[in-house]
């Protein structure tokens, strides 16, 4: 029967490479077992994208970020763990193309211009007015991307790019 592979992400890192299929995310690591694994079998949705990024905390836990626009889940290679974010204000839904920035995780809600950001160093917990709005054209943001230190918001007509002034 035929797969549809909803998103995948490499993990150079850990050597490990993630897939989502239907509401599953599996990881495969040749350097240890070579067995695919199943991170979680709980995605809400079993179609349409979803996004990865790896987020660094400060105490270098490193977790895989995914998200199919409605959930959002950590994944914690080291310690075999996998989370969802349950924090009522996680901004849902919003488009699946996390980003990781100076130790914030980023997320476009949908059918706004706002870019949320996780608080600092965690990415379980989020605050309901910590967001900026991309201005620049009167339109909806649809996708996040990461060129170098710049965050670039695609809208349906425009381009706007964000940087991190606050860091000294």
């Amino acid at each position: 029967f035929p797969v549809t592979i909803r998103g995948n992400f490499f993990d150079p890192d850990q050597n490990a490479m993630y897939w989502a299929i239907d509401n599953k995310v599996l990881c495969w690591t040749p350097d240890t077992s070579g067995v695919v694994t199943i991170v979680t079998s709980s995605l809400v949705t079993s179609s349409g994208y979803v996004g990865f990024c790896s987020y660094l905390k400060s105490d270098n836990t490193r977790y895989i970020c995914f998200t199919d626009g409605t959930d959002l889940w950590s994944h914690d290679y080291v310690a075999a763990t996998c989370n969802e974010v349950t924090d009522v204000d996680l901004p849902t839904p919003h488009a699946p193309s996390p980003i990781y920035i100076d130790g914030y995780l980023l997320l476009i809600k949908k059918n706004t211009s706002d870019i949320y950001n996780s608080d600092l160093d965690n990415p379980f917990s989020w605050t309901s007015d910590n967001f900026i709005s991309a201005e620049i054209n009167s339109d909806w943001g649809k996708k996040l991307y990461k060129v170098k230190n710049y965050v670039v918001a695609l809208g349906t007509n425009s381009i706007e790019f964000f940087y991190n002034d606050a860091i000294s």
